[in-house]
């Protein structure tokens, strides 16, 4: 089989779900960094975005977005699955890739760009990813002048910047790690289980490109204070000697790992879908779906926070509220009681006035 071909970075937030899953599901691959030169002739060509990781199958096929990357690679690769089989262990699976994705971002954008000894190297980082191997050095500046803007400039959108919101993320990120720390300590080596899945998959999207390889305050908690979770990041990231026949469950020492999942993403996950129910049934179906749902005024732990809320994260909780709705009834009152520890009861419990559907690399509004 030829390889496919993934064009990543080892510093970006959402190449490591997807390089992890190669390595895990043993399916050849060829990575190419990221550089200017492949971005402008390869990544926006094929996908209209500047965003990656993209990856290109051996058919020619191209994958962009992290989720999807994973989800067809699943289906082309079934061998050493990455989505549980069972239905609640499932919910759970796609319950960590959401919460990483479009919670532990924001901490991890706030520890690369908010302290200054780490926003300095990122700049000087960017600089160095655009440039290396690029024909035209002038043009990789300028991109990588571009993509730092355009991240510093969504924290004080969502008031990362400010002292009380900036102390609230390192108390959900550092609460978090002991939970994990906890779990790992239980002679657990995965999160659902004895071998990786979705859920690892995910994680590893926040833990690996930023927190633990960014010089800076989150690596240094990491490194000194999380030892046993540094080894399931490393672990992770050559995941390709993991094995593939233990079995999946969960553990006592999961669920408050799940809880702080809630306290950290619960009550943004609901206002951003009171947003979607205000703002998508307004659109004609077949339109590809405004970006932007609003603002919407939420929390972490005691601090409030106003952000946008968007479709894409809107689209992210129909995958989790789908995948609840397909837990049978035997399983259901188990679903429950998990999803109440971790928070999301209420979340997957709903029933949009909308619905999202992903095709050609963008979101339209499917039906209402």
């Amino acid at each position: 089989m030829a390889d496919y071909l993934l064009y990543a970075a080892q510093p970006s937030y959402f190449s490591a779900k997807v390089r992890a899953c190669f390595q895990y599901k043993r399916i050849p691959y060829t990575e190419l960094p990221f550089n200017f030169d492949r971005l402008r002739d390869v990544i926006l060509p094929r996908t209209g975005m500047h965003l990656f990781p993209v990856v290109i199958c051996p058919d020619d096929t191209t994958l962009q977005d992290s989720c999807d990357i994973v989800a067809e690679l699943e289906r082309r690769h079934p061998e050493r699955p990455v989505v549980p089989e069972d239905p609640v262990l499932r919910v759970l699976a796609l319950l960590f890739e959401t919460y990483a994705d479009e919670f532990l971002m924001i901490v991890g954008g706030y520890y690369r760009w908010v302290p200054e000894a780490t926003r300095e190297w990122a700049l000087r980082m960017f600089a160095v990813l655009a440039g290396w191997g690029s024909q035209d050095k002038a043009g990789a500046q300028q991109v990588a002048d571009m993509t730092a803007v355009q991240i510093e400039s969504r924290l004080p959108a969502i008031g990362a910047d400010r002292p009380e919101t900036g102390a609230a993320i390192q108390a959900c990120f550092e609460r978090l790690c002991a939970r994990l720390e906890e779990h790992f300590a239980a002679d657990e080596f995965f999160l659902l289980g004895a071998r990786p899945t979705l859920a690892d998959l995910g994680m590893m999207n926040a833990m690996f490109g930023h927190l633990w390889r960014d010089p800076g305050p989150a690596n240094d908690f990491l490194h000194r204070s999380c030892i046993r979770t540094g080894i399931w990041i490393d672990r992770m990231h050559a995941a390709a000697g993991e094995p593939a026949d233990g079995a999946l469950y969960v553990a006592k020492t999961l669920e408050p790992v799940l809880a702080e999942i809630g306290a950290a993403f619960g009550h943004m996950a609901a206002a951003t879908l009171d947003a979607a129910d205000r703002r998508l049934p307004s659109q004609a179906i077949g339109e590809v779906a405004k970006p932007g749902l609003g603002r919407i005024d939420t929390f972490l732990l005691d601090a409030p926070m106003n952000r946008p809320a968007t479709s894409y994260t809107a689209w992210k909780l129909q995958r989790l509220i789908d995948a609840y709705r397909a837990v049978p009834a035997a399983q259901r009152a188990e679903a429950d009681r998990l999803l109440g520890v971790a928070g999301m009861l209420d979340v997957c419990g709903r029933t949009p006035a909308w619905r999202l559907e992903k095709r050609d690399f963008k979101l339209y509004v499917a039906s209402a």
